[in-house]
């Protein structure tokens, strides 16, 4: 009997034969997989993830049965019986490729209502002779050959080495997985004339030319009318970038101070890379969204009219926007294709979408990963990796740069003291390994663009700031929380030139602000605006004089970069203002203790240099991992509970998607009906059968709150449901989050 995998509307003569879709996937698969020295098993996968539709009983559903039947399972028992131990490995590709990756056994209380792999799997044996002989009259490729895959773990013993050795297990796990997912959409969207994909067309050489032409430019232009000390050190740091890019692979470190150029350096070193190892692509990692639409303006602005080799991803982006003008529809096809696969030269997305996709289980999710092996990874803010998932999110890291060809590029002008070192006193446990820093002689780089001055002025409350405010034409407030900043701005909203930038305000509405914050300070109008701390990761903006809430030292050298950014001000005259408040969390209270410990420690000449100079910087990211603690590293016991499952290898592969969590706060998304685009955008939604497009087109309008916030807002009548939960998953791909509300009155 001829088995089929894909019946589209039409005579049986047009429907996909099994061996047809399997010989594809299979292919595909094993080009992906082969860049990481697994072409052996994307092939086996490929062959077998539909090796379940050779049933009866499935090939009636193309005929119209309604009988239910597991496809995937098959393929998946095939596997752990024929391969052995190794089947451990790729059973769970096989058998989540459309629902995603599970937990091999149930695992704890929280998971007891998933449905364990190999309890899913126990009944399938039965079938598997009369499957396996009807997959032989269909040609299918089922080699029960398999060596151990070639990746390479950690040196170390012990607990340890468990932890290292099923860490690398899962990881590679999922990178088969991203490999097998996406090579059986594009083998279905191809079948199904979906054709239209990628940006192959550009190339990483073609790029790093036109970006050679526009640093010349950009250079020339600011020799010509900025001449001094500043340029003379972006230069250099521009040439040590360029300079490094033809050393092997690794992990590379690049301290600037803020304001030094980073951005296009470390784009310069990338592409120079790329092109010198035969990379694929470049992917910038950025912790926030607005910092991630910003530099994807100044990629797009050094490219011209290879712009669209620049793709944006992460959950505000409005990708509907960025193709209006005469661009053809099928280049936003494109765009939105690629968001699921990063098929793209240049990909800018953020932390959240990296690392929590690192992690996951979800098709969705995982698509992207294997077009991260053979890239050059730039991780932008290095610091700001959030406490609890350090440890994993590290390891990730390595194994990317030990397994799977990416060079890593940590930038940021408070390099965290994530290094392991011979010396335990300064070393962090399990950190990264022979790092190469960029830039040479940092410390008289740090004194070249030292541009401010800090100054301290012990506890200030909201009336002392709002009247410091009142006698300063142009300042800046950084608060950490939002409350706290909305109590301070109500207090100065009347005065002239005053404004408020908070994560509460959708994309759209944060772009029109801050454009008008940069108008009027480079017209030297009156400008007096209250933040949270989204203002300090890379928005370009230039204060003569910045208030800052006690904080980290990290935080308070990026909120240094938003004074004197340019260098046109002495350093006397541009000042930041450190203050404490009595509205600190536990978190920022412990962040400040160790600044203040750092600070005496500069006193006692324990530390040479200044504050914000690397001495004192990695000082201060020792003292913070050293007051969490290493369980407070892997707060969720992610690295424990892939150790426990080591041997025999029992991956809990769900559980730990659930556990990385890159932002605790759970929040649910609000749409703002702010302008005319939006409302269309709404109308749309209310009637439309398919949301995603629209989704789409709202992203920009999105703010993500508490969901108990959110239903207060509802029961007030600030805001209303227009869908449930078949919405929702147009932005979190996930079923069972709620409901969308629209924002009707404030916040």
């Amino acid at each position: 009997m001829v088995s089929y995998a894909h019946s589209p509307k039409g005579a049986q003569t047009q429907w996909e034969l099994l061996f047809d879709h399997a010989k594809t996937v299979a292919e595909i698969t094993a080009a992906a997989a082969a860049k990481f020295g697994a072409a052996d098993y994307g092939a086996a996968v490929g062959w077998l993830h539909d090796f379940g539709k050779v049933d009866p009983d499935f090939q009636a559903r193309l005929k119209g049965s309604t009988t239910s039947f597991d496809h995937a399972g098959p393929g998946a028992a095939w596997a752990l019986k024929h391969y052995g131990p190794l089947g451990h490995l790729i059973a769970p590709v096989i058998a989540g490729h459309h629902t995603g990756l599970m937990d091999a056994l149930v695992n704890g209380a929280e998971n007891q209502d998933n449905k364990a792999l190999y309890e899913r799997l126990k009944n399938l044996p039965e079938r598997l002779a009369q499957q396996n002989e009807a997959a032989k009259q269909d040609g299918l490729i089922l080699t029960t050959k398999l060596a151990p895959p070639t990746v390479k773990s950690r040196p170390s013993t012990g607990d340890t080495a468990k932890t290292f050795t099923a860490f690398s297990c899962s990881f590679f796990t999922r990178m088969l997985f991203s490999a097998l997912v996406d090579a059986d959409f594009i083998a279905t969207e191809t079948f199904y004339g979906q054709k239209d994909r990628g940006f192959s067309n550009v190339s990483l050489a073609d790029l790093k030319r036109r970006l050679d032409a526009h640093l010349s430019e950009k250079c020339l232009i600011a020799a010509q009318e900025r001449p001094g000390p500043i340029n003379q050190a972006r230069a250099k740091i521009l040439a040590a970038s360029r300079a490094k890019a033809t050393e092997p692979q690794g992990i590379f470190t690049m301290t600037v101070p803020t304001g030094g150029g980073k951005t296009l350096a470390s784009l310069a070193f990338a592409l120079d890379h790329a092109v010198q190892h035969k990379l694929d692509r470049v992917i910038v990692v950025i912790p926030f969204t607005a910092v991630v639409e910003q530099t994807a303006r100044v990629f797009r602005e050094a490219f011209g009219d290879m712009a669209d080799a620049v793709l944006e991803h992460h959950s505000a982006f409005d990708a509907s926007e960025k193709w209006q003008g005469g661009k053809p529809h099928s280049s936003f096809d494109k765009l939105r294709l690629s968001q699921e696969n990063w098929d793209a030269p240049i990909v800018v997305t953020t932390a959240v979408q990296f690392f929590e996709s690192l992690f996951h289980h979800k098709t969705s999710r995982c698509r992207k990963l294997h077009n991260i092996v053979r890239s050059v990874v730039i991780l932008d803010e290095a610091q700001t990796l959030p406490l609890p998932v350090l440890r994993p999110a590290v390891l990730a890291l390595d194994e990317l740069a030990r397994n799977y060809r990416a060079t890593l590029m940590l930038t940021t002008a408070t390099q965290p003291a994530l290094l392991e070192t011979d010396d335990p006193k300064t070393s962090f446990q399990h950190g990264l390994r022979n790092t190469t820093e960029i830039i040479p002689d940092l410390g008289k780089l740090f004194q070249i663009l030292k541009r401010v001055e800090i100054k301290f002025a012990g506890k200030l409350v909201n009336e002392d700031l709002a009247a410091r405010l009142a006698v300063t034409p142009q300042a800046l407030v950084i608060i950490n929380t939002r409350k706290h900043a909305r109590e301070l701005f109500d207090l100065i909203k009347n005065e002239q030139g005053a404004r408020h930038l908070s994560t509460m305000m959708c994309a759209a509405h944060r772009a029109q602000v801050l454009a008008g914050i940069r108008a009027d300070l480079k017209e030297g109008l009156t400008v007096r605006v209250v933040a949270t701390s989204l203002i300090e990761a890379g928005v370009d903006v230039d204060f003569p004089l910045v208030f800052r809430a006690e904080a980290g030292l990290d935080q308070i050298a990026q909120a240094a970069g938003r004074c004197n950014r340019e260098g046109r001000r002495t350093v006397d005259a541009s000042q930041v203002i450190v203050f404490e408040t009595d509205k600190s969390s536990t978190e920022m209270a412990q962040r400040w203790a160790a600044t203040k410990g750092v600070m005496r420690a500069i006193e006692r000449g324990d530390i040479l240099g200044g504050l914000l100079d690397p001495p004192a910087i990695e000082a201060y990211f020792r003292e913070i991992y050293w007051l969490k603690g290493e369980e407070e590293l892997d707060k969720h016991g992610i690295l424990k509970a892939l150790r426990d499952n080591a041997f025999p290898l029992r991956m809990p592969l769900e559980t730990i998607s659930k556990k990385f969590q890159m932002i605790e706060d759970y929040s649910m998304p609000v749409i703002i009906s702010r302008d005319s685009k939006a409302e269309r955008a709404i109308q749309r939604l209310r009637f439309a059968e398919k949301v995603g497009g629209i989704a789409r087109d709202l992203q920009r309008y999105i703010v993500n709150i508490p969901s108990a916030d959110r239903a207060a807002l509802i029961k007030r009548g600030a805001a209303e449901v227009i869908r449930s939960n078949e919405c929702v998953s147009a932005w979190n791909k996930d079923p069972v989050l709620g409901v969308i509300g629209i924002q009707t009155g404030p916040l």
